[in-house]
């Protein structure tokens, strides 16, 4: 039987498909693997995918299909570099969690994620964790230079106009920014 789903994890070489809100585990066959995908793996989370059952009733298939993809995110594989690895397919939005302090998140990293979810069509929101490791709830300020969090907005570092929110998840609060409205 022939069943469509999601995947939502991959570890090696099972994958997790979620298909009538039940989960499965799948495998792929080997001549899949060398279909004309050039990446080290050719199914990522989020892929939509086509399964057949190996017994009627049980949880357990093979994944024979992939539908066409609306966006994804990808990098460099470590052990081959002229193939990539795809992290994750048809994605709607993406957060990315910034500590401004202990350990701080470097700006640079920053921007090369603003950079890859524009370019990949897909939301990113900014969440800066850790707020109330500085002095004051107006005192709030973005690394070393002073930055409060209107100026923040209009900063460099959202020059994408990237939606933000505040948070100290150990204190229970949250500020989100002007831009996500």
């Amino acid at each position: 039987m022939i069943k469509q789903g999601v995947v939502y994890c991959s570890t090696g070489s099972q994958y997790k498909v979620k298909s009538e809100e039940r989960f499965y585990t799948c495998g792929i066959k080997g001549k899949f693997r060398i279909k004309g995908i050039k990446s080290t793996n050719p199914v990522a989370v989020g892929d939509r995918v086509s399964f057949a059952l190996e017994k009627e009733g049980e949880d357990i298939g093979v994944i024979n299909g992939i539908e066409p993809r609306a966006n994804y995110i990808v990098r460099k594989s470590v052990n081959l570099s002229k193939q990539i690895h795809i992290i994750a397919s048809n994605i709607d939005q993406a957060f990315l969690m910034i500590t401004l302090k202990t350990p701080p998140t470097h700006p640079a990293f920053i921007d090369r994620f603003l950079v890859t979810a524009k370019a990949y069509q897909i939301e990113a929101i900014l969440v800066f964790n850790k707020i109330d490791k500085f002095k004051g709830d107006d005192d709030f300020f973005v690394g070393e230079s002073g930055m409060t969090i209107e100026q923040f907005e209009n900063s460099w570092i959202n020059k994408e106009n990237a939606p933000a929110v505040f948070i100290s998840a150990s204190k229970n609060w949250c500020f989100v920014s002007s831009a996500i409205f």
